[in-house]
């Protein structure tokens, strides 16, 4: 679909009459702008107010059909991030809208990849990561920081013979939470991303843009090669919450422990943002203050025994630097000799 026709249609997106409440399937056929009719298959999710994501076939293909809520998330989707992306084979766009409703049509592949990690050996593991990668470096090209990054938001095509994974195909989607931004400026104050996978600015709301990308995207690589996600929640939150800490400092305690040193903390820093930022800095300067309590359960990254693979743990620190400002890019992890030597999908 090109540029000209999705501008044409996000107005038509907009007024279409449409409600979130909505929990009937959609007519057992639907037709879309493109012609093809999508024949409903079974309900994939309902998401109260967010709408219902359903799986159906057109032909002998799968598809994802995809409601739009009313809402600024969505018209900041429709009207600024889609226009501003071309195709890429790492980036999933609609491919087709449902005629006379706020629906988007996506081509459907296997597996998210937050199921599919556990099942993935190391050589495949990469390969996703790397894909991963390209993609965000398509976004951030575009002047597009997605917010949202981590597993369950990059769906992979991939087969299985004789338990053998064979990885075919690698998308980063919903890019709802995402802004376009103008060379220089931020996204402030807004509370975006999932709390296993945010950046320390996301965590107290402060200046965020494509830097915070590349944090999230550094859990989303340990997860993968650990499979494990190391802000979740376990008995040191439960810990933190007997002593009456919010879930958001317990997790912005382990971000500064796992991957932070005096420099870096003093760049994040400069990125508290809002009313509540000199008590935020207060905050960081009292967690760092804190790095040697040895009774607290912490090791810094680079001395993670599970690990040991140095050239991972160099493009993680790397890229998961506390100072957004001294963070890899995508485009300078992909020359990393961790990725450099991966085969691209």
């Amino acid at each position: 679909m090109s540029l000209l026709r999705i501008r044409q249609l996000a107005p038509t997106l907009r007024r279409a009459c449409w409600t979130s409440i909505v929990i009937e399937p959609p007519a057992a056929q639907s037709v879309g702008v493109s012609g093809r009719v999508y024949e409903f298959e079974e309900s994939l999710e309902i998401r109260f107010p967010a709408g219902q994501v359903w799986a159906a076939r057109a032909g002998d293909k799968r598809y994802v059909l995809k409601e739009l809520p009313e809402s600024w998330r969505w018209e900041n989707f429709l009207e600024n991030i889609w226009p501003s992306l071309d195709k890429h084979p790492n980036i999933r766009l609609p491919c087709d809208t449902i005629l006379g409703q706020r629906t988007l049509v996506y081509e459907h592949l296997s597996h998210d990849y937050l199921d599919l990690a556990q099942e993935l050996p190391a050589p495949a593991q990469r390969q996703v990561l790397k894909s991963i990668l390209q993609g965000l470096a398509e976004l951030h090209s575009r002047r597009v920081a997605h917010l949202d990054v981590k597993p369950n938001n990059v769906m992979v095509d991939c087969s299985f013979e004789n338990g053998s994974p064979t990885v075919q195909k690698v998308q980063v989607i919903d890019f709802e939470d995402g802004a376009l931004l103008k060379p220089g400026k931020y996204v402030a104050e807004r509370f975006c991303g999932n709390e296993n996978w945010r950046s320390p600015e996301q965590a107290f709301r402060g200046y965020l843009y494509a830097p915070t990308d590349m944090f999230s995207f550094g859990i989303t690589c340990i997860y993968g090669m650990l499979r494990r996600i190391i802000f979740w929640r376990d008995e040191d939150l439960e810990r933190h919450k007997a002593l009456g800490n919010t879930d958001q400092l317990a997790r912005l305690t382990r971000q500064v422990m796992y991957f932070g040193d005096a420099k870096g903390l003093k760049g994040l820093r400069r990125f508290a943002a809002g009313k509540d930022k000199m008590a935020i800095r207060k905050s960081l300067d009292a967690i760092w203050k804190d790095r040697k309590n040895s009774e607290l359960p912490y090791k810094h990254f680079s001395l993670w025994p599970e690990i040991e693979d140095k050239g991972f743990k160099d493009v993680v620190l790397k890229m998961m630097n506390l100072d957004p400002e001294k963070r890899l890019t995508a485009r300078e992890a992909l020359e990393h000799p961790w990725f450099a030597d991966v085969k691209p999908l």
